[in-house]
């Protein structure tokens, strides 16, 4: 693993996306795992959408950016974004912050990983 998360085809998620794993390093690495897997899902606009509003924050075209999603709240601010998670379990910390390169790689694994699927042939 090379950052905070690793995105793997073939593994099990769980949620819509059964083909692919996705595991994290550390608190931070485990609470962005799971809200690239729950909230962005199956979908590749999502990635895209994040990885755009990432783009524009960091060049200064908004001054951020916040998602409300199924389990987390991702604020995108210019040199880091912070992930809430809405339903912490007990005694648990329910933010981090991370650096805005540890979600766009995340953002962006998830996003070639679901698009690989696309393009294999159905059985």
């Amino acid at each position: 693993m090379n950052g905070l998360v690793e995105v793997v085809v073939n593994g099990r998620g769980s949620y819509g996306c059964s083909a692919i794993a996705i595991s994290g390093s550390g608190k931070a690495g485990e609470m962005l795992a799971d809200f690239v897997d729950s909230d962005l899902q199956g979908s590749v606009r999502s990635t895209e959408m994040v990885i755009d509003r990432i783009n524009e924050v960091r060049t200064g075209k908004q001054a951020s950016w916040v998602r409300n999603g199924n389990g987390y709240l991702l604020k995108i601010l210019p040199d880091r974004a912070i992930l809430q998670d809405l339903y912490p379990p007990a005694n648990s910390e329910d933010t981090v912050t991370v650096g805005l390169s540890h979600l766009e790689d995340a953002v962006r694994q998830w996003a070639e990983a679901l698009k690989s699927l696309e393009k294999r042939p159905s059985r």
